[in-house]
């Protein structure tokens, strides 16, 4: 990961504590856009991502077949959010293979960190 993107990471989880805990209908991964589309940093346990094969380091390129290329990191989250339930496809790619997967969204909670408990 480069020194840029570390970098913001580590700013919005400094930031997370003045932050509301935050509830919306997704897939249960934790992303950060790049080129091709946005990068998967974390497949939460115990959500519908986990379900599937998708896994950290792997790419999703598309979402219900339009594509995330060129995107700003909102509208590619605004693209995998939706209403509770409510089925998606995305397209990634992991290990240099396309793979398509059909997930169904769940109820996401994203709860705040103490400031205490993030480490450098």
């Amino acid at each position: 990961m480069n020194k840029f993107i570390k970098a913001s990471l580590v700013a919005a989880m400094l930031a997370a504590p003045i932050m509301a805990d935050e509830e919306f209908g997704g897939i249960g991964v934790t992303i950060y856009q790049i080129r091709d589309g946005v990068k998967v940093a974390e497949v939460i346990p115990g959500t519908p991502a986990a379900e599937t094969k998708l896994q950290a380091g792997d790419v999703i390129t598309a979402v219900d077949g339009v594509s995330l290329k060129g995107n700003d990191i909102e509208a590619s989250k605004s693209m995998l959010r939706g209403t509770v339930n409510k089925p998606l496809e995305i397209t990634y790619v992991s290990e240099g293979e396309t793979y398509t997967a059909t997930i169904r969204r769940a109820q996401i909670t994203v709860k705040d960190l103490e400031s205490a408990k993030v480490e450098s």
